[in-house]
């Protein structure tokens, strides 16, 4: 059963300090520079950023930034174009975000981690006229861009700049940001923020797990990714810590330690480090003494995480399944604790959030009940203005809803279906949705169906053509620990829960799946699998006789795996149902032994079909019949053919 935000459970977010003030709704329409600047009144010596042993106060970072600020207003750019910022997660990088959002600036964040052809595609796209960075990274960026777009050195200022807040705050509907999608789905988009959504998802996040200034917030993910925002602000605007750690350089091993050591209480993830986080801490044995909530989203959980997360974190940490969104912040929230029981394998991303509304619309555009599955839509105030430099695709995207003009919806392009109590369950890209043999498939849930497996660590799941056209799952698995499960084991496993078409046929073991900049899996970087016989249940047994040749020979064609043994089970290899009709023609074709067809169908490995033909041996066709068989099964369709050999006909040629 799953909880709304509003039940008992909301209650365990509240922050034991009893100092929690709500983020008023008022303050949205301001800009982050005024909010930012109340906390440094009120707080101005706490700690606003740490990174190692460096700490500077609220008072120093507001400094900081208002010199930052007077350096890029020095340039009176005539017509302002976006600015990029190039940092490694610190202090510097913060700073320079502050100060451009002072400064009314539209600040791109690039990645040093990011390929040089992503940044460059990204500065092309944005057309930014200045990429601020630091010592470290100078001479990186003067190599890279510096003949054409110029540079500012955050550690090289006039010494003239002043100290003091600017004299006026940008309006709420500036320009903020444009953070620039992974390019998974295609192209890089340039999604445009505002202070205004910037402010909004502060509140979102605040007023639902009770941000407050005794918090203490780690920093896991890059500020490139829209995810971050809510961290680095939802810490700064309240006047609490905020702790950025280097994930990509560090790796997580090490951040067991740290959340100890630096005493965190509020920490961000997404599904693949979250996993990664309770691989570690399991081994660990962490106190998490501070910690009490961890909040995930991007990816979707399985249903073993959550099992997972009862055994290895403290009872008083809450976890947060949330669904967010570039261009519509975050959406749904579901508030999770030792008590919550999920249904399914995977997790919902639960209710909609503050001042947002979901609903699920069919093709032809019309809303669908619940328990249906249709495209998610948001309609809300606080959705992004739209695409940088793409209106065409922002009209296809964007609409005004219905007669309010400030209420606007956005297409999101994913798949889901909604329970009676308004939880959205998330199913996936919908221009990325699976069809093995005519079923569409859901990889997600064969995803949280592998990830339930005991000895598996990580999976992702992807749909490839192989050599005959067809579509075919791949399951890309990481194990727990060595030796892996086998195919067949993992096969069996996922047969007690998923119907055939959501079987894979192949699996991959790797070591690791790579993970984008983002945090998320890179779906890109899956490889393409080997069609050369995996590791089974029993050992490889090559042919003892003629008729076992020509048999392997065909299922190498049809399975397009090699090398086959006669002991090697059909769907072990990868093979289904539909595919054994191939087999089953081949067989015919080539052999001309009047065999019934289901017997064929009910030999799994090549050493009983071989038998089986021996059998009937004696039993021939004459031309006339077996062209007729031949010409019949061609004619039909894998399903129906299948259905023929299923129903124990015994050919006859008629």
């Amino acid at each position: 059963m799953s909880q709304r935000p509003d039940d008992s459970i909301a209650a365990k977010c509240f922050h034991p300090s009893g100092k929690f003030t709500p983020f008023p709704l008022a303050d949205v329409e301001t800009s982050v520079a005024e909010r930012f600047e109340k906390a440094a009144r009120r707080y101005p010596d706490r700690i606003a950023v740490k990174t190692g042993a460096r700490a500077e106060s609220y008072e120093q970072l507001n400094k900081a930034a208002n010199r930052l600020a007077r350096a890029l207003l020095r340039r009176r750019d005539a017509h302002p174009r976006p600015i990029a910022l190039f940092f490694h997660p610190g202090v510097e990088s913060i700073t320079a975000m502050l100060a451009a959002l002072k400064a009314g600036r539209c600040y791109v964040p690039l990645d040093p981690g990011y390929s040089t052809a992503r940044s460059r595609s990204i500065l092309d796209d944005c057309e930014a006229d200045l990429i601020v960075t630091d010592d470290e990274n100078y001479r990186a960026v003067t190599k890279a861009w510096g003949g054409n777009v110029g540079v500012l050195n955050v550690d090289t200022l006039p010494p003239d700049l002043a100290e003091t807040n600017l004299p006026k705050y940008p309006a709420p509907g500036t320009p903020s940001f444009i953070i620039y999608t992974s390019g998974s789905t295609g192209k890089p988009k340039g999604v445009l923020h505002t202070h205004r959504t910037v402010l909004h998802t502060v509140l979102s996040l605040t007023n639902l797990i009770h941000v407050c200034a005794e918090d203490r917030v780690a920093l896991l993910l890059s500020y490139s990714f829209s995810a971050s925002i809510r961290q680095v602000f939802a810490a700064l605007l309240n006047g609490a810590v905020l702790l950025p750690f280097d994930t990509k350089r560090e790796g997580l091993a090490p951040l067991i330690d740290w959340l100890d050591r630096e005493a965190v209480t509020l920490c961000g993830f997404t599904g693949s480090m979250f996993r990664e986080f309770l691989f570690q801490s399991a081994a660990a044995c962490p106190s998490y003494s501070s910690l009490r909530t961890c909040f995930v989203g991007s990816e979707s959980l399985s249903k073993r995480d959550v099992q997972l997360y009862k055994v290895h974190l403290p009872d008083h940490v809450i976890l947060v399944a949330n669904m967010g969104i570039n261009e519509a912040g975050t959406v749904g929230n579901l508030l999770i604790d030792k008590s919550t029981e999920i249904a399914g394998d995977t997790v919902p991303v639960g209710y909609a959030s503050a001042d947002k509304e979901i609903f699920l619309l069919n093709d032809a555009g019309e809303k669908v009940g619940f328990d249906t599955v249709g495209e998610i839509i948001v309609k809300s105030k606080y959705l992004s203005p739209g695409y940088w430099n793409e209106p065409e695709l922002t009209a296809m995207k964007f609409a005004a809803a219905d007669s309010d003009s400030e209420m606007r919806v956005y297409r999101t392009g994913d798949l889901g279906r909604m329970s009676p109590d308004g939880c959205l369950h998330y199913l996936g890209r919908k221009d990325l949705a699976a069809k093995i043999r005519g079923s569409a498939v859901d990889t997600l849930k064969v995803e949280a169906a592998l990830l339930g497996h005991p000895r598996l660590k990580q999976a992702a799941v992807a749909a490839r053509q192989n050599s005959h056209g067809d579509a075919e799952l791949i399951a890309y698995v990481v194990p727990r620990d060595r030796p892996a499960p086998n195919p067949g084991q993992l096969r069996r496993w996922l047969k007690e829960t998923l119907p055939e078409p959501m079987i894979p046929s192949l699996y991959v073991e790797l070591d690791a799946l790579t993970l984008t900049s983002t945090g998320k899996i890179d779906r890109k970087s899956l490889p393409e699998p080997a069609r050369c016989r995996p590791s089974l249940d029993v050992p490889y047994v090559a042919s003892r006789s003629e008729t076992e040749r020509q048999l392997i020979k065909i299922w190498e064609d049809v399975l397009d795996i090699r090398p086959v043994g006669v002991l090697d089970n059909f769907f072990d290899l990868g093979g289904q149902s539909l595919s054994s009709t191939r087999i089953v023609y081949r067989v015919l074709r080539d052999f001309q032994v009047r065999i019934p067809l289901q017997e064929l169908f009910l030999s799994p490995t090549v050493a009983e079909m071989a038998a089986k033909i021996a059998e009937h041996r004696g039993e021939a066709f004459d031309k006339e019949q077996l062209e007729n068989l031949l010409n019949q099964l061609e004619s039909l369709s894998d399903e129906d053919a299948l259905a023929m050999i299923k129903a124990g006909q015994r050919p006859s040629g008629n």
